[in-house]
């Protein structure tokens, strides 16, 4: 594999993925009231940085660097004044790598830079989501920004193979996906010191989240973990105790509700993840009705209904997954049937049944193609099954168009031809 990056998706996913870096850290101190500003100007660095990388791919390297040098300095400049004089040291060093990477991005033409450029983007995501202020509306920026990045090393890694970029990024989609499950059940399910909050988890428990056990939570505090502060009292706690998991939900989502009250936070970020926590409670008040559905279901059931149901259920599998042979020795017994009576019927019959075997192998009959082509041009198949095919459409076609008289004979010939090419076809 060559060390050369050639790819201007990678380029651009990169870009994405820095974009939302920026924003998360500059969300951190939105209080201040320039959040606005700070993200157009995220928006340009990263637009001159990785848009000029678009743009330059396969030109002049001397002017590429030249770019870097000079939107280096600039951005150096910025991050000693006013940057110095704004953050604390740790933040400091994470507004100057940011500025560096972006600047750096123009001359990113090996993987070597752009792992480093992945690096510090993941390196300012970790500092950001750990830091103080964060909660969870820092995912609005974070999710995404680990998203692209995954997305970009997929492009990456799959450079040069014929795989459908919607298949690339349903693939890395998945897999974003499956990580968040298992962060979501370990976050529920396991106990975790109090410091391994990262600023937004809740406080660490002695027992997992979902279950309704008392613990010690913060020192003093004596909650239930997940209860909000309006219902740390006694009638939360039996709520909590009587209510299942339904109201453990309910009452997290209360507790990600009030973090919309923040004033500084844009309106149309408040606006979607107010949509989200809305069909978040819908959801939740819908898995609860059917698990009381479901209860009272189970209760009506007696252990035999249960087997029944489960052995219909498997009966429903079974068929579905031979429904190819089922209707196949259909159609055969209906040939059969018509083969003494309907000798030109029953083989029309074989005919089609053998034309569907060969459609669900993925070799349907194309448009204008006589039946003589379909049968005879499927790709792959062992020599016995073209032999039989051959046969078939030479007895078919002697009666279809040569003239020849369709007897009972003739019909229970082509018909025992079709069931044996139509189970060999779907057995491979």
């Amino acid at each position: 594999m060559s060390d050369g990056l050639r790819s201007r998706t990678v380029v651009a996913l990169t870009g994405a993925s820095f974009l939302c870096a920026g924003l998360s850290f500059s969300y951190l101190h939105r209080m201040y009231g320039t959040l606005q500003v700070e993200f157009l100007l995220w928006g340009v660095w990263t637009v001159l940085g990785f848009g000029g990388a678009w743009w330059r791919m396969d030109r002049n390297p001397a002017a590429s660097r030249t770019h870097w040098k000079w939107q280096g300095f600039v951005g150096v400049a910025f991050a000693l004044y006013p940057g110095f004089f704004m953050f604390n040291l740790a933040r400091w060093m994470a507004l100057l790598l940011m500025l560096v990477i972006g600047a750096r991005a123009v001359i990113m033409h090996t993987r070597r830079d752009f792992y480093l450029t992945l690096t510090a983007i993941f390196v300012v995501s970790f500092l950001s989501a750990t830091h103080g202020n964060a909660d969870w509306t820092l995912w609005v920026y974070l999710g995404p920004c680990w998203l692209f990045a995954g997305l970009a090393l997929t492009w990456d890694h799959t450079a040069g193979a014929r795989i459908a970029p919607w298949t690339k990024a349903l693939l890395n989609g998945g897999f974003v996906m499956l990580c968040l499950v298992v962060a979501l059940a370990i976050n529920a399910l396991v106990p975790r010191p109090n410091v391994m909050g990262f600023g937004f988890l809740p406080p660490g428990t002695e027992h997992p989240g979902l279950f309704k056990t008392p613990s010690t939570g913060t020192p003093g505090d004596g909650r239930v973990p997940g209860a909000g502060g309006a219902g740390g009292s006694g009638e939360g706690a039996g709520a909590q105790a009587g209510g299942g998991w339904a109201d453990g939900w309910t009452q997290g989502l209360q507790e990600l509700r009030r973090s919309l009250g923040d004033s500084f936070m844009p309106g149309w970020q408040r606006d979607a993840l107010g949509r989200l926590l809305d069909a978040m409670e819908r959801g939740t008040q819908a898995l609860s009705q059917l698990g009381q559905l479901l209860s009272q279901l189970s209760s009506a059931l007696s252990l035999w209904h249960l087997l029944w149901l489960l052995l219909m259920a498997l009966a429903a599998w079974l068929l579905w997954r031979r429904r190819y042979r089922i209707g196949m020795r259909l159609a055969m017994a209906l040939a059969w049937v018509l083969r003494r009576r309907y000798p030109l019927a029953s083989m029309r019959v074989s005919a089609a049944a053998l034309g569907w075997a060969l459609h669900v192998q993925g070799h349907p009959q194309r448009r204008g193609q006589s039946v003589r082509e379909h049968w005879n041009s499927l790709p792959q198949a062992p020599q016995a099954v073209r032999s039989w095919l051959r046969t078939a459409t030479d007895l078919y076609g002697a009666v279809r168009f040569g003239g020849r008289a369709p007897t009972a004979d003739a019909a229970d010939q082509l018909r025992q031809l079709a069931t044996v090419t139509a189970d060999a076809l779907l057995r491979r």
